[in-house]
């Protein structure tokens, strides 16, 4: 038996047209920093373009690439920044 919801795969979101949309746009330079562990988290981000490192210490933990957010559990769960992140690539 196959069931559809008839929701949309995250795939066919783009949320780089959500945030062009509502928020500001910043730029970042590869080696430079978004946000550092430990700070409090007052906004999300969804990358547009390159590839963001998520490190604890100087262990990439996870790499988020275009069309990916960062930085929203700051939001769910009110506790500081767990990680963080820095652009490995720009365009």
């Amino acid at each position: 038996m196959n069931v559809s919801s008839g929701k949309k795969k995250r795939a066919d979101i783009d949320m780089r047209v959500f945030a062009k949309s509502a928020g500001a746009t910043i730029k970042v330079p590869a080696g430079a920093t978004v946000f550092n562990k430990g700070e409090a988290g007052e906004c999300m981000y969804i990358v547009q373009f390159g590839t963001i490192d998520m490190m604890i210490g100087d262990k990439v933990i996870e790499s988020i690439g275009a069309n990916e957010a960062l930085g929203f559990m700051s939001m769910i769960d009110d506790n500081p920044r767990s990680s963080t992140a820095r652009p490995a690539s720009c365009r």
